[in-house]
């Protein structure tokens, strides 16, 4: 009877370590891999509606590509890409000096917070 109770225990205490090591392993390294939506992108500076879509295209007409592979679609796709690339490029100088500019702000709120500490001490 006690035999049956440690083989039963056995098992338990395996599956708890190895929930465990699999949690530790997945809050110290992300994932990684291709995947449909990453929600990661959602937090990038300077994601919008507008990398979204030419996201979406680039992606479409990659498909369309690896399924026909016809050089009309291959030129679409390259073209399509250098556009992409050049829009993006210009949503990032957009967006830039609007995060630079909250970045100075949370610096300098962070500043006075450390002169009125110091004040107060004194």
């Amino acid at each position: 009877m006690a035999e049956q109770s440690h083989v039963h225990m056995c098992p338990t205490f395996a599956d708890d370590l190895t929930a465990a090591i699999h949690a530790a392993a997945d809050a110290s390294m992300p994932l990684t891999g291709k995947k449909k939506y990453n929600p990661n992108k959602l937090y990038l500076w300077y994601y919008n509606d507008r990398v979204k879509f030419l996201t979406r295209v680039s992606r479409r007409l990659t498909k369309l590509y690896c399924v026909t592979k016809s050089e009309v679609d291959k030129t679409n796709l390259q073209e399509w890409t250098t556009y992409a690339r050049e829009q993006l490029n210009l949503i990032r100088e957009e967006k830039l000096p609007e995060i630079m500019a909250q970045a100075e702000q949370k610096y300098a709120s962070a500043i006075l917070k450390d002169e009125a500490h110091l004040t107060l001490e004194k």
